[in-house]
């Protein structure tokens, strides 16, 4: 809600605070917007009686000269929420603006950090699954080469006239192997429950 006040009303204002009374209080009780009476403030360099002269402002510093503590994102979070809260409640509204702003930059740096970490691990199981798929395509491909091979033991055998039990040994080899996916697996299972031959 926008209040208009008059200029008698903004100078006793003024005199009010430059004699010492904290603006939180020179607001209420002259019913004033924090942000105009600030913005006031800052335009006209009102000051109070009792503030000293600032100190002057060294803009070149360095890092190491700041003494300020890491935070996690997080914990950075939680801290501009806590913060945007108590100004929000103080009626500064702007700085309260400011805090929530840097409370949703953390917020976006931990979710982009997720979805990272998220990517990682789908690429890692993709590379999982390749591999896998790779080394049953092997086994697949030495399988048959040994199933081509018994077969051509068999046949020769029979041309032979191999002994009948020599020929039954040699028919156990020829029996068909499993083609699906899923048997392969049921097989390959079986065989690392009996262990090596």
């Amino acid at each position: 809600m926008y209040r208009a006040r008059s200029e008698d009303t903004w100078t006793a204002a003024r005199a009010a605070y430059e004699a010492g009374e904290p603006a939180e209080s020179v607001c209420e009780r002259f019913d004033l917007g924090r942000s105009n009476f600030n913005r006031r403030k800052a335009e006209e360099g009102w000051r109070r009686a009792d503030q000293s002269d600032p100190e002057p402002v060294d803009l070149a510093f360095d890092d190491g000269d700041v003494d300020l503590p890491d935070l996690e994102e997080a914990d950075f979070a939680d801290f501009a929420f806590r913060r945007m809260t108590v100004e929000a409640r103080r009626g500064r509204l702007q700085s309260a603006l400011g805090w929530s702003r840097l409370r949703d930059a953390a917020l976006r740096q931990m979710m982009a950090a997720e979805r990272e970490v998220d990517r990682l691990d789908a690429a890692r199981s993709r590379r999982a699954r390749q591999d896998s798929a790779e080394r049953l395509d092997d086994a697949t491909r030495v399988s048959r080469s040994i199933q081509a091979h018994a077969q051509a033991v068999l046949a020769a055998a029979r041309t032979d006239r191999a002994p009948a039990s020599e020929l039954d040994r040699l028919d156990r080899l020829d029996s068909p192997k499993p083609q699906t996916r899923a048997d392969r697996r049921r097989q390959a299972a079986l065989a690392r429950k009996r262990g090596p031959p």
